[in-house]
Formats: C-alpha cells, sequence, structure tokens
C-alpha cells in the first residue's frame, strides 16, 4: 500500500470501520495528541539506559496504540471494535499506573513543589517533562471526544501523574 493516497486531501482522514473525520474534527486532535506523547516517549527511551525504565515505556507505548485505536472508533462502532479483538486501555491498566505512583510515593518520591525541567541538566528527565506536559494536552483532548468508555481519559490522567514522579525522581 503506497503511503500517499490523497484521500485526505478533501480535509478529511479515516477513522476505523469505514468512518471519516474532518482533520480539524476533536477526535483527530485528541489522536495527534496521543501520536506525539507516543513518539516523546521515544525520545525518553533512547535517553533511559536498558532498564525497568525502557521496558514500562515500551508497555506505555503499546497501551496508547490501543488507546488511539479507541479514540479512532466511534461509539456506535465500539462493539465491532471489540469483536475484532483490538486491543483496549481498562481498568487494569489504570491500576497498574495508580500502583507504580503508590511505589514511587512509598520510596520516598512524593510532589515537593513545581521544578525547572531541565535544571538537573539531565535529557531524560527533561524529556519526561515533554511527556508529561504533552499527555497533559492530550487528556484534555480526549475529554473533549465523545468516546464508550472513559477508560483513555483515566489512563492518560494517571500516566501524566507517574510522568511527573520518574522524571522528579532521576
Amino acid at each position: 500500500m503506497a503511503i500517499i493516497t490523497k484521500r485526505g486531501d478533501d480535509g478529511t482522514t479515516d477513522l476505523l470501520f469505514g468512518k471519516k473525520a474532518d482533520k480539524t474534527s476533536t477526535r483527530i486532535d485528541a489522536l495527534g495528541a496521543v501520536d506525539e506523547l507516543n513518539a516523546h516517549l521515544g525520545l525518553a527511551r533512547i535517553h533511559a539506559e536498558q532498564n525497568e525504565l525502557t521496558e514500562w515505556i515500551d508497555g506505555i507505548q503499546k497501551a496508547l496504540i490501543n488507546l488511539m485505536g479507541i479514540v479512532a472508533t466511534e461509539p456506535v462502532d465500539f462493539p465491532q471494535y471489540l469483536e475484532k479483538g483490538y486491543g483496549v486501555v481498562d481498568d487494569a491498566d489504570i491500576l497498574a499506573l495508580e500502583k507504580l505512583a503508590q511505589d514511587q510515593e512509598s520510596e520516598g518520591n512524593t510532589f515537593k513543589g513545581w521544578i525547572r525541567p531541565g535544571a538537573d541538566n539531565s535529557h531524560l528527565t527533561a524529556q519526561l517533562h515533554v511527556c508529561r506536559t504533552v499527555c497533559r494536552r492530550a487528556e484534555r483532548a480526549c475529554w473533549q471526544v465523545e468516546l464508550s468508555t472513559k477508560a483513555p481519559c483515566l489512563f492518560l490522567n494517571r500516566l501524566a501523574d507517574v510522568l511527573w514522579l520518574l522524571a522528579s525522581a532521576k
């Protein structure tokens, strides 16, 4: 399949199950913000040493792809999305983020006030803060979209908190 299809030359883009949306719609804005978050996480992954953080980022990136599938599906088509076996973001994913935040906090990594990203001269922590801010934008954008479930919004909310803790811990 060629990358240039010209199907979007009319200002629309494809959603799942044959639907289309204006490129300026809130749904496409949300998809773009999540896609941007995924790309920024890729940069954080490069700066992280091969360790638990790298594996965690990989898992989050996989979850974001599932999340994008949910956002790219109109609620009327969500049963079909599930029937096809596409991945979801659900309560278990949200609880995993909450547990990670609790683990970080139990290790003494808590919110201690605002910091200046990059002040520690670490590419990784600065990139994690970029991820956090893009994640907050993605969350706000997802709240503006009619979704079949609130799980994507809640996941992004928890993820931004965890990104703050991880950036502060380094």
